[in-house]
């Protein structure tokens, strides 16, 4: 298995393949900033992890880094606890 299979998985029920990333992110839930990490991602959408248990609302922005940047606008497709997937609106 190559370095590149190791970064790709592929699911039948995915759109497209997804890359592990355990980067920063954040999202914007009104006036309020939560911190998360993308545990992985790709051109459709990402699987976010909170430090705690959030609810989040149906849709919201997130933008990645540690400071807030340009916005993605998500969906959230499950939320399970700490952890969520979300797909991008275009």
């Amino acid at each position: 298995m190559g370095r590149d299979d190791m970064l790709f998985e592929t699911d039948n029920r995915r759109e497209s393949a997804r890359k592990r990333l355990g980067a920063p992110a954040l999202v914007r839930l009104g006036h309020r900033i939560l911190r998360c990490s993308v545990k992985d991602i790709s051109r459709t959408g990402a699987m976010l992890l909170f430090d705690e248990e959030v609810e989040l609302p149906p849709d919201f922005t997130m933008s990645f880094g540690e400071r807030p940047g340009t916005p993605r606008f998500c969906t959230v497709m499950w939320q399970n606890g700490r952890s969520a997937g979300v797909s991008f609106r275009r």
